[in-house]
C-alpha cells in the first residue's frame, strides 16, 4: 500500500527543484543612527555628581523598546566606573576599573533613552569610543505567516498552565548585528551553558560576539516591557546548515529557573496539537496555540533532497525563527512540554504548497545530529 505522506514529499521534492524558494533571513529590527557614530569622550558633557566629576552622554529615540550600543577602545582606570542606564532608574550595565577592551557590546538598554557615563577622580583619564548606537525600530513589513487572523497571545494569558509557563521561561530573545543592521530571532535553552537558534540567524563567531541573549522579555499586565537576565554569546559550539541550527555557548551559567527544554526522540504524527512560544517581530514573548498543529511530516527543508521538516499551522512573524514547537506529554502533575520541532521557515510565496504552511526541523533528526556531535541536551522519552 502506498504511503500518501511519502508520495507528497517526493512530488514536492521534484517540484521544488524547479521553483525558487525565498531565502530564510533574520528579521531586521534597527539600523545604526548615522548621527551618532565614533563619539569619543571629548564629546561627552561634564557633570558634577555627589560622588565627584563625571562625563555623560545622552541619547534618545522615543518609541524604541531597547537600544543597542557598540563600544570600542575602552580603558577604565582603577577606581572609575562606566555605567549605562536605559529607561529604568537603576543601571543596565556597570563596569568597574581597571578594565580594558578593544570592543564591547554591553547588555541592551531598555526603553528609548540611554545614558553612558564615566565617573571617577579625573574622568578624562579614561578612554572610550561609542562606535555605534542602534535604536530598536519596528520593522514596517515583517514576514507574516498568519492563519485566519493573528491569534498570537501574551504568554502570561497561559499562566494557569504551570508546565507551559515553566517551558516558556526557557525561550529567549536574540538581538545581534548582521549585514550592518540589528537583527532579531528566537531561541531556547538546551543546557546550563548553551542555547539553540537557527543557523540562518547566527552562523559565524563574528555575529555571535555581537549577540545579546535576553530571558523573560515580556509585557506585564500594565503594558510595560520587562527584560530579565541577559547573556552574551561566546562562540558557536556546533552548527548545521542543512538542519538549520546553531548551538551558542553563553558567557555565564544560565539561572536554574530557565530549565533546558527536553526533546522528543521519535517522529511526531500529523494533526498533533502543538504550541509555539516565540518573539514575533522582535516583540515580547508570545504564544501561538489556537489551531496550532502539525500538518505533514517528512517534507523538504533547506536541502531539497533531505526531508528534514514538518509543516505546521502555528501563527508566526519574522523574528520567530529559532522558536521551539512544543507538544504536551503526560497529564496532571507529570505533564511536560517536549520539543517536537525547531521552527525556521514561514510562508514561502515562491512555492504554492509552502505558501500557506510554516516549517520546523523535526526534533528526532536534531537529536541524532546533536548526539553525533556530542552536544549536551535532555530528552523527553
Amino acid at each position: 500500500m502506498c504511503n500518501p505522506i511519502l508520495i507528497i514529499a517526493s512530488v514536492l521534492s521534484l517540484l521544488l527543484e524547479f521553483t525558487a524558494c525565498l531565502a530564510e533571513e533574520a528579521l531586521a529590527d534597527g539600523v545604526p543612527d548615522p548621527k551618532f557614530s565614533n563619539i569619543n569622550l571629548s564629546q561627552f558633557a561634564q557633570e558634577q555628581l555627589p560622588s565627584g566629576p563625571a562625563l555623560t552622554f545622552h541619547y534618545s529615540r522615543p518609541g524604541s523598546r531597547y537600544i543597542r550600543i557598540h563600544l570600542r577602545d575602552i580603558s577604565i582606570p582603577k577606581g572609575y566606573l562606566l555605567t549605562i542606564t536605559g529607561d529604568a532608574e537603576s543601571p543596565d550595565y556597570v563596569l568597574s576599573g581597571p578594565a580594558s577592551f578593544k570592543e564591547l557590546y554591553p547588555p541592551l538598554a531598555t526603553g528609548g533613552t540611554v545614558k553612558i557615563q564615566i565617573s571617577g577622580t579625573e574622568p578624562t583619564q579614561a578612554r572610550l569610543t561609542v562606535a555605534n548606537i542602534i535604536p530598536q525600530q519596528t520593522n514596517p513589513n515583517p514576514w507574516l505567516s498568519i492563519f485566519e487572523g493573528n491569534q498570537l497571545a501574551n504568554i502570561n494569558i497561559a499562566s494557569k498552565d504551570i508546565p507551559l509557563v515553566r517551558a516558556s521561561r526557557s525561550v529567549v530573545f536574540l538581538s545581534f548585528e548582521k549585514e550592518g543592521e540589528n537583527k532579531v530571532c528566537s531561541g531556547f535553552v538546551i543546557s546550563r551553558n548553551t542555547i539553540i537558534t537557527n543557523n540562518h540567524c547566527i552562523d559565524d563567531v563574528e555575529t555571535c560576539k555581537t549577540a545579546d541573549i535576553v530571558f523573560d522579555y515580556t509585557k506585564d499586565d500594565r503594558g510595560n516591557i520587562v527584560f530579565g537576565d541577559q547573556r552574551r554569546c561566546l562562540y558557536l559550539v556546533e552548527q548545521d546548515k542543512i538542519l538549520d541550527y546553531s548551538i551558542l555557548q553563553v558567557d555565564q551559567p544560565i539561572a536554574e529557573e530557565y530549565a533546558p527544554l527536553q526533546w522528543l526522540t521519535t517522529q511526531p504524527s500529523a494533526a498533533l496539537a502543538t504550541k509555539l512560544i516565540q518573539h514575533p517581530a522582535g516583540e515580547w514573548k508570545q504564544i501561538s496555540e489556537i489551531g496550532c498543529e502539525i500538518l505533514e511530516v517528512g517534507v523538504p527543508g533547506v536541502d531539497l533532497k533531505v526531508h528534514s521538516d514538518l509543516t505546521h499551522r502555528c501563527d508566526t512573524i519574522g523574528g520567530s525563527s529559532g522558536s521551539p514547537l512544543l507538544a504536551v506529554m503526560g497529564a496532571g502533575a507529570s505533564a511536560r512540554y517536549c520539543v517536537v520541532g525547531l521552527h525556521h521557515w514561514g510562508f514561502d510565496q515562491g512555492t504554492p504548497f509552502f505558501a500557506t504552511r510554516n516549517r520546523a526541523v523535526m526534533a528526532q533528526l536534531l537529536v541524532k545530529s546533536l548526539l553525533t556531535k556530542g552536544v549536551e541536551f535532555n530528552t523527553c522519552n
